[in-house]
């Protein structure tokens, strides 16, 4: 993208068609991906921090970019220019933010994990029995005494694999 904003409009304005000519949409629309691209990187419980950091950086790139082209003898500096680049900046770097969000609010969990979300948590490890009490699940070892094998235990097969056990607390 830096490439193509330094070199002469003329070379490539052969080949891209009349309404992508439209200078302040083409910067709104590629530094909006240029943002949404370096957020979707994140992970989506990093701190508001290094997310505003990362925001902060690409809002001064899209202003140092049209001072250098102040520089270059054949383009020219555009305050619209980096209003257009800045706006970009903050609606793709805002959608990227808000859409996992977005989703967990509306019940959409496939959504948010297609955001490059963590994986869910696993179910806690309690459950509420019939009687209205809440015993921990225990993870039973694979020692073989199971007690399933007609020794009095729980009866669950004695094939001594794990399995679950539940304990009152």
């Amino acid at each position: 993208m830096l490439m193509l904003g330094l070199m002469r409009n003329d070379t490539l304005a052969r080949y891209i068609p009349a309404i992508v000519r439209h200078d302040k949409l083409l910067h709104f629309t590629c530094f909006g991906l240029l943002a949404a691209g370096v957020m979707g990187l994140l992970p989506v419980r990093s701190s508001g921090g290094a997310r505003g950091l990362v925001v902060l950086g690409l809002l001064l790139v899209a202003v140092a970019s049209e001072y250098i082209q102040d520089l270059l003898p054949y383009r020219d500096f555009d305050a619209w220019d980096i209003a257009s680049n800045l706006s970009g900046i903050l609606l793709g770097a805002g959608v990227v933010t808000a859409a996992p969000r977005a989703a967990a609010w509306m019940g959409l969990g496939a959504a948010r994990r297609s955001w490059g979300a963590e994986p869910p948590m696993p179910p806690m490890p309690w459950a509420l029995t019939a009687t209205g009490t809440y015993v921990l699940l225990e993870r039973g070892g694979g020692d073989g005494d199971d007690g399933g094998d007609g020794g009095g235990g729980d009866g669950n097969g004695g094939d001594g694999g794990d399995h679950d056990t539940m304990a009152r607390v």
